[in-house]
């Protein structure tokens, strides 16, 4: 994600050296940086929420609670908003934004967290990178580097290293082959991640970058309340503790 909004910034003179540009992408870069330790921190509350929480029930919370904290800013742009919906090719464009990066992408990445290691999904983050770089280049024509993609591959080499603590996948410790199979949705849920960042470049020009993480939230509640709903019908009210009340209100911020 870094990579791709990095580049894009420095198209923007064909160089990326000039003053602003550079304070640009400089400033792009910390905003990703700062989102990315949030996200880091995110897993570990995660882990906590999923104590008594389904990944159902947990998105289901957690987006609720993120789209009341939106509501203002859907309501201030909902003009804007209204005149994208009422475009077909925008509103479809839209829904793939909500299908690839709040559902399909939460389905997957909480069903692996619930099997694997907060330390596991935080440290897969870096293969989100490899993804995201490669659909820039393919779908959005961005320059990539060899040096870039090399980088990128140590890192995704040395991330398996660590998680799998060997060239062959460690099958003991207390999740066994379960974590392997989390680790496996994760990498999968950071691939809809990515084809999210990348089809939400385009919608960027039509859209703030606040209203258009609101409406993909919002949108979101179209398939999670139902579905958490059906969760609690079938198994009842969860026992969830202060605590992880707490880490999902982290998680929703």
């Amino acid at each position: 994600m870094a990579r791709a909004s990095g580049e894009a910034a420095d198209s923007a003179d064909g160089s990326g050296t000039a003053g602003g540009s550079r304070t640009t992408r400089t400033a792009a870069l910390g905003w990703l940086a700062l989102s990315n330790t949030l996200f880091a921190g995110s897993y570990v509350a995660g882990k906590v929420a999923l104590t008594h929480l389904s990944p159902i029930e947990l998105n289901a919370a957690r987006f609720g609670l993120a789209a009341l904290l939106l509501a203002p800013v859907l309501w201030r742009g909902r003009r804007l908003l209204a005149g994208q919906l009422a475009d077909r090719r925008s509103l479809w464009a839209l829904a793939r934004l909500v299908l690839l990066g709040f559902v399909l992408n939460k389905a997957f990445e909480y069903a692996g967290l619930s099997l694997s290691t907060a330390a596991d999904v935080a440290l897969l983050i870096a293969t989100e990178s490899l993804f995201t770089a490669v659909l820039s280049w393919l779908v959005l024509r961005e320059r990539i580097t060899r040096a870039g993609m090399a980088a990128l591959l140590v890192g995704l080499a040395g991330v398996y290293l660590v998680i799998e603590r060997g060239i062959v996948p460690n099958l003991g410790g207390p999740h066994g082959g379960g974590r392997i199979l989390g680790d496996l949705l994760v990498v999968m849920a950071l691939v809809f991640e990515s084809a999210y960042t990348v089809g939400g470049k385009a919608s960027l020009d039509r859209l703030p970058p606040l209203l258009l993480t609101g409406v993909s939230i919002a949108g979101s509640l179209v398939v999670w309340l139902p579905a958490g709903a059906l969760a609690v019908a079938r198994g009842g009210w969860p026992a969830v503790t202060p605590g992880e009340w707490l880490a999902v209100i982290y998680m929703a911020v």
